[in-house]
């Protein structure tokens, strides 16, 4: 039951996933200008989008102008941070990112042109499936696909659901479930040999593998007396 239990909720975490991605887009085609509508899966990195308050991305984009004052993102499906984040066109998020790495505002862990720079600190950049809160802009698709941001999330849930990887808790629990096997093999056992003399008691008629079964059966029952209660809940807690 708690193996079913972890592969469902393993499952129900893909698909929200999956339904965050939205399935329309706005893109801007050489023949037909800008084409409301058109499907996400489509898209290719090159692609220019547009985007306006209650849109989610399609793909992963580098915002190239605003057609507002400002733009406000809500990246809390990939940071869990609850206040949207500002972006800017590129030139400027770069300028301000320079600026504050003069003012000492920025860690080298922040500064411009570094691959490990947090998600919130990405000034120009829109991911996939984060909403617009505020404003409207333009942006080139960069990353499509399983390579955005979020399809980094989702192929690390496919690949614990495939591996079945198991937590050092576990491992000790599977350790601890094998020990415990042993030992109350053991005792029932034990209890079973201990018995024999009683097998042709006239409580079985002195029917001798009468007695054998009903002691047999009495050890098992202790077997499974002896089994924590509690114990295939231990790795959902």
């Amino acid at each position: 039951m708690v193996g079913v239990w972890q592969d469902l909720s393993a499952r129900s975490s893909l698909e929200a996933l999956e339904q965050m991605q939205p399935r329309m887009a706005t893109v801007l085609r050489s023949d037909s200008g800008w084409t409301t509508g058109c499907d996400a899966t489509q898209l290719v990195p090159g692609d220019i989008i547009r985007v306006s308050v209650g849109d989610s991305f399609p793909a992963d984009a580098r915002l190239c102008s605003l057609s507002s004052s400002s733009m406000n993102v809500d990246e809390s499906s990939l940071t869990g941070e609850s206040v949207s984040e500002g972006k800017l066109p590129g030139d400027e998020a770069l300028l301000f990112n320079m600026e504050n790495r003069k003012n000492g505002s920025l860690s080298s862990m922040q500064q411009p042109f570094n691959t490990t720079v947090p998600i919130q600190d990405q000034e120009s950049m829109l991911f996939s499936g984060c909403l617009v809160t505020r404003g409207s802009g333009t942006a080139l698709v960069v990353r499509t696909g399983p390579f955005p941001q979020i399809g980094n999330i989702q192929s690390t849930l496919a690949e614990a659901a495939e591996r079945d990887r198991k937590t050092p808790l576990g491992e000790q629990l599977d350790e601890f479930g094998i020990t415990l096997s042993y030992v109350i093999g053991g005792i029932c056992l034990a209890v079973w040999v201990a018995s024999i003399p009683r097998f042709n008691d006239a409580a079985f008629d002195y029917n001798w593998l009468g007695g054998a079964i009903y002691y047999a059966n009495v050890g098992v029952a202790l077997g499974v007396a002896v089994i924590p209660e509690g114990l295939p809940v231990l790795p959902c807690v």
